[in-house]
């Protein structure tokens, strides 16, 4: 009997690098990396979102979607400034959409985004994510903003 737990352990241990990487990965890693390949797919490469979602969704572009974190202060979204460049900020960086986490845990809702930036030319709903397209440069009706 002993044998056989010690045997089927070491059974265990051995698929443990087969199946590590997918038993070990976040849901939010796979819906990020899903939504910024969407985000490039429509040619959305620079936009705003929650500090979080937004700097995965950049790491797992690799890049080729830029999220800006903003944050929400009294009923307008504002840059947020934590551990960002302020460049990102300046004017002649362009933004086009707004990203929101779909569900309680977003720290500001479609309301206080259209109240900054206007009602978007149309609203998408996928991977767990709310995308707010814009038509046009959203970038210069962020409050609060660095100057150069």
């Amino acid at each position: 009997m002993r044998g056989s737990v010690v045997l089927a352990l070491a059974g265990g241990a051995m698929m443990l690098p087969a199946f590590g990487s997918l038993a070990f990965r976040p849901v939010a890693d796979l819906a990020s990396r899903r939504i910024g390949e969407w985000l490039a797919g429509q040619n959305l490469h620079d936009g705003y979102g929650e500090y979080w979602c937004g700097s995965e969704v950049t790491v797992r572009s690799r890049g080729r979607v830029r999220v800006r974190a903003v944050r929400p202060s009294k009923s307008k979204l504002e840059p947020n400034l934590f551990g960002a460049d302020d460049r990102w900020y300046l004017p002649g960086v362009p933004s086009y959409f707004v990203l929101i986490r779909d569900g309680a845990a977003s720290s500001f809702k479609p309301p206080v985004v259209r109240a900054t930036f206007g009602k978007p030319s149309r609203v998408v709903v996928r991977d767990g994510y709310i995308v707010m397209i814009y038509d046009r440069d959203i970038a210069p009706l962020l409050t609060n903003r660095p100057t150069p």
